[in-house]
């Protein structure tokens, strides 16, 4: 159901009757099946006998009940969440702690002989960059804090002997939205493999091994408190001093060390109430979180080892995403219900600094599909190094009417000039589908206000221009920038069409200039049958005539997406795979002049995490591969 707060904004949606090509949906979505080596290898993507999050502090999304926590932490109930309601859509408030903390109602322990993560998402005001400011704490003679000193993230832990630390001195944070984790591993056996790493805003900013003091942790076996340093025990534990002062989205604390590529992402700094891994594996409430369970951890474990060396190895089928993935950007609005479709990178000021993202609302797996959005994310210098990303707008995509867009179901989205493009399915209700363009030089309408206190920009009403109700109703659209031409892809009739644009981006006609028939071989990855969700245009050389095509194919929910080159102006049979061990969920993809192949996956969504099969590998994210690892420059 969708949340309260939406519907005030919208009428319920049409039901759509999908008739197969988008998103892996209706007939001839390929068979699942658990990857053979997913199951047995499973209690291995961690370290310790009993890893889990032991806890979790969310703020309240309504900003009524102060971000108070209920249920308990670490116990075989539920995880404690800040708050009620953190599916609701928008509602970015959160509460500014001045003098205030939270304290859990029980213990979160943690596997002395393994190690820990303290996840933090956080947003300090100046006063927190002077002095010793708690973000997480359980300590009174044992136990770990995670605290900025004097405007340096520090992590600390007991030895058994007396409190160690580890600080970031060399690189200072400000008063903008922070994701901060410091995970250290313990290795008693091994001393020399132990470390103590913290990762600020994706990247590793100090790695200490060995780590000082014992290879030992020892538990205070207190209730956490979160924005202050608390005394006592159970409880009668209150906050004493080390007030922070300003705001804090998220804190975890897992009860194991994350390896080091988890967190080695480009997140996008708009406060990640609804972006990237801050708000990941929020959506389910009041279930239990075991090391069996087909929860939170699990997934969350499978995400972070599909990236790993250690756990990347357990997951042949999936290793590409450690291998050649060397970019990724967080998605904008991933527990909101949102499944996205396609991706494209065009240029505001620099080229290639923009990326636009299509998706759709899907809250349940009944298939009942809402609002269509269009997301603008600036991502300058993101294929180059380091970077951080931010949501410019967000658009949502309405009728000339201003009537919501809803069972559309979108696939791809390109901008050209001052004309955005999204190819979707029919909707026989309203009779919108095709290729829907609409005028990004027109007035706009704002749906939802900008949000001062995150700085989330305002959603704004995009209004449909015209429903090129014949062209591309497939799989997926892409841009040629070379030849000014657009391209519609199609799964079942397996065709690429291409459309000479007009010098404003507008088409002159619906007459295809050219079209080609795209090979049977990349439809069948051993026993499977697959489906192009995704194809992209580009030139060798970013020069010549003759263009070449990126394809991106799903094999569903349990099995690795791939990639293959098609050059049909070469060989009209010749496809060569790029990679066949991608995420599962592949869909849209781009290739940039800039030298990057650029890929979204449904996979992350929320739907997708309600499933529950023990084989879907969730990628939270656009992940990026150089053109020259895939020989395609």
């Amino acid at each position: 159901m969708r949340s309260n707060f939406l519907k005030q904004f919208r009428n319920r949606a049409a039901w759509l009757v999908i008739a197969g090509g988008l998103a892996g949906c209706g007939p001839g979505a390929p068979e699942e099946e658990t990857p053979a080596r997913l199951q047995e290898t499973e209690h291995a993507l961690y370290e310790g006998d009993d890893p889990k999050l032991v806890f979790r502090y969310r703020a309240s999304t309504t900003g009524t009940s102060a971000g108070v926590i209920t249920g308990t932490v670490g116990a075989a109930a539920t995880i404690a969440r800040g708050g009620s309601g953190n599916t609701e859509f928008m509602n970015l408030t959160y509460r500014p702690f001045t003098a205030g903390a939270y304290k859990a109602s029980a213990t979160a322990p943690l596997q002395s002989p393994t190690g820990f993560t303290v996840v933090a998402h956080f947003k300090p005001d100046a006063a927190s960059l002077t002095g010793r400011r708690t973000l997480y704490s359980d300590q009174g003679n044992g136990g770990i804090a995670l605290d900025i000193v004097d405007g340096r993230m520090q992590v600390q832990w007991h030895d058994g002997t007396g409190y160690q630390s580890v600080t970031a001195t060399g690189y200072p944070i400000d008063t903008n939205w922070h994701y901060v984790v410091a995970a250290v591993t313990i290795n008693p056996t091994t001393p020399a493999s132990s470390h103590a790493r913290i990762y600020v805003d994706g990247q590793e900013r100090i790695d200490v091994s060995p780590i000082p003091g014992a290879q030992n942790l020892k538990n205070s076996g207190q209730p956490g408190c979160v924005a202050a340093e608390c005394d006592g025990t159970g409880s009668s534990r209150a906050p004493v001093g080390e007030y922070f002062v300003g705001r804090i989205a998220t804190v975890e604390v897992l009860n194991y060390p994350l390896w080091s590529r988890s967190y080695l992402f480009s997140q996008l700094n708009d406060g990640g109430w609804y972006a990237g891994l801050p708000s990941y594996f929020d959506f389910t409430p009041a279930v239990t979180d075991t090391p069996t369970g087909a929860y939170r951890s699990k997934y969350r474990r499978m995400a972070d080892a599909i990236n790993e060396p250690q756990g990347g190895n357990n997951f042949p089928q999936f290793n590409d995403m450690k291998a050649k993935v060397t970019r990724r950007i967080s998605l904008p609005y991933l527990n909101d219900g949102f499944v996205y479709q396609g991706v494209f990178v065009g240029t505001t000021t620099t080229a290639n600094d923009t990326m636009f993202m299509v998706g759709h609302y899907e809250p349940d797996p009944d298939l009942s599909e809402g609002m269509a959005i269009v997301p603008e994310v600036n991502i300058t210098g993101c294929a180059t190094g380091t970077c951080a990303p931010s949501l410019r707008r967000t658009y949502r995509l309405v009728s000339a009417t201003g009537a919501e867009l809803s069972g559309v179901h979108p696939g791809g989205v390109v901008k050209v000039g001052h004309i955005l493009y999204v190819n979707s399915l029919m909707n026989e209700a309203t009779g919108i589908g095709g290729l829907l363009q609409f005028d990004l030089s027109a007035p706009r309408t704002t749906w939802h206000p900008a949000d001062a206190a995150t700085g989330r920009p305002a959603i704004e009403d995009l209004k449909l221009v015209k429903s090129h109700t014949g062209l591309c109703g497939g799989a997926s659209v892409s841009l040629d920038v070379v030849s000014n031409r657009l391209y519609c892809f199609t799964s079942g009739a397996r065709l690429i069409r291409g459309y000479n644009l007009n010098a404003d981006g507008s088409l002159p006609d619906s007459t295809p200039e050219v079209t080609w028939s795209i090979p049977a071989g990349p439809y069948t990855q051993g026993t499977k049958t697959y489906q192009l969700q995704g194809g992209a245009a580009y030139h060798r050389g970013n020069a010549g005539a003759n263009p070449c095509f990126v394809l991106h194919f799903s094999g569903g929910e349990s099995n690795p997406s791939a990639i293959h080159d098609f050059c049909p102006s070469t060989s009209t049979t010749a496809v060569r795979e790029l990679s066949s061990t991608l995420a599962t969920n592949g869909e849209g993809v781009v290739v940039t002049t800039d030298g990057m192949v650029w890929g979204i996956t449904e996979g992350a969504s929320k739907k997708m995490q309600a499933v529950g099969s023990a084989s879907i590998v969730l990628a939270p994210w656009v992940w990026g591969i150089p053109r020259a690892t895939l020989g395609i420059q």
